[in-house]
């Protein structure tokens, strides 16, 4: 009973990791998966419910790869439990053995299992009804395979949920985001727009999504994507002319002048247009006429477009970009269009570094020189050494910590010092050293 106990005890330790990380931390469920593999070589996964409208979404984010035997959620409060399990059970496949729901206080930090639902015999469900006794059980029957989903990818429908105006996806950050609130502020301070500023791998992507989300409150047609490159122009963001089946020319409205569009259409919600690797291209010619627009003092002022059409930027729409500063495009990037928008800083962060690690195999000491390696590149004098952390978010054992190694930072680092051979070779012996005195 002893060493039921110590699985028991190992349980809650991996779900503390779930609820105290980070919400970019895409390995915080790694310890909950190596418990289930460890004690009872079987695939499970979790999944951390916020709020009750999180419950329509988690359980096909969790399931629609039907690749897990078991599932477990955490829930802040029992009105989640009910939506829970209907949706989970609704989209269940005959593999699926268990579901089992943990209320988590946040005031004395103790997890509570609350309600198991099982799918025949299973190692898992015998361990968890022992250990808890007094557990509501009870048994479900999935659905027959052709009401279920079909294939081993989620869909597009599976992701998110519709109203009338549309999907609706839920947001990744909560609404006191250190991030958001700043973007809010900054907005609110009159910039036409904010661009994440940092290094290859510090999230700057991931947040211009999940920051358009909670503005436009998951609401995905207000929500416009586009990735500047060398060969994007004008004619790809603000408008052209396409040939037609009769062989003339139409006039087409693009990304902006659409998102525009809708803006002033819905004069009181956020409509948000996000351009990732803004120094990609030239941004002025890009932009055109619609520059000097941008500019929330001449918000709604019509003006001419190429094209001699008139048109207006409303107030309500929202530019977020990201771009990293050693591009060789940023020394070209327009002194006027830097003017009107704000910028946030995006730096390798160890913290979080150190929370996709806590779900790992590695050990303390690995843990430590992994730390090392990082503060030194992250820090080092020549700018394109520095990594992110979303380089070691695929980490999980030693084999993974080589592999990304051999077949990722390797090839990065070689390129950077292609010319300083003595500067490769101190980076890789300080990467060595995370292995030392291990025998593999």
């Amino acid at each position: 009973m002893e060493e039921k106990q110590k699985i028991s005890e190992k349980l809650d330790d991996a779900l503390r990791v779930v609820v105290q990380s980070s919400s970019q931390n895409s390995s915080k469920g790694n310890a909950v998966r190596e418990w289930f593999k460890a004690n009872f070589d079987v695939e499970g996964r979790v999944s951390l419910v916020n709020e009750k409208k999180q419950a329509y979404n988690r359980p096909k984010e969790q399931l629609s790869k039907r690749d897990v035997d078991d599932i477990i959620f955490i829930v802040l409060d029992t009105d989640t439990v009910g939506v829970l399990v209907r949706k989970t059970v609704d989209i269940s496949y005959p593999a699926l053995k268990t579901i089992l729901i943990f209320l988590y206080e946040k005031k004395n930090q103790k997890f509570s299992p609350l309600v198991l639902y099982k799918n025949g015999e299973s190692t898992v469900a015998n361990f968890i009804e022992e250990m808890n006794p007094s557990l509501e059980v009870h048994d479900f029957t999935p659905p027959k395979e052709n009401s279920a989903i079909s294939d081993g990818s989620p869909s597009y429908s599976d992701l998110v949920t519709f109203d009338e105006e549309g999907p609706v996806e839920e947001p990744k950050i909560s609404e006191d985001d250190a991030v958001l609130q700043q973007v809010q502020a900054l907005l609110k301070d009159g910039y036409a727009g904010i661009i994440f500023t940092g290094a290859p791998g510090t999230s700057k992507s991931w947040y211009a999504r999940q920051i358009g989300l909670r503005l436009t409150k998951g609401r995905m047609n207000d929500l416009y994507f586009v990735q500047f490159h060398p060969g994007y122009q004008y004619e790809d963001f603000i408008e052209s002319y396409i040939p037609t089946q009769d062989g003339g020319f139409v006039l087409s409205k693009k990304t902006f002048l659409r998102a525009c569009e809708t803006a002033t259409s819905k004069p009181h919600s956020k409509v948000v247009v996000v351009i990732d690797e803004l120094t990609r291209t030239d941004v002025v010619r890009v932009f055109g006429e619609a520059l000097t627009y941008l500019e929330t003092s001449k918000r709604d002022f019509e003006f001419q477009l190429a094209s001699g059409r008139f048109f207006r930027i409303p107030k309500n729409l929202i530019v977020i970009c990201t771009m990293n500063p050693w591009d060789r495009g940023v020394d070209e990037l327009d002194l006027a269009f830097e003017r009107r928008f704000a910028k946030i800083a995006f730096d390798p962060n160890v913290d979080l570094l150190r929370e996709m690690m806590r779900g790992s195999l590695l050990d303390a000491r690995m843990k430590g020189s992994l730390e090392k390696f990082f503060f030194i590149v992250s820090r080092h004098s020549n700018p394109l050494c520095r990594i992110g952390h979303a380089y070691f978010e695929r980490v999980t054992d030693i084999a993974s910590l080589h592999r990304l190694w051999d077949n990722q930072l390797r090839f990065h680092f070689e390129r950077i010092f292609r010319n300083e051979p003595d500067e490769y070779k101190r980076i890789q012996e300080v990467w060595s050293r995370i292995f030392d005195s291990h025998s593999e």
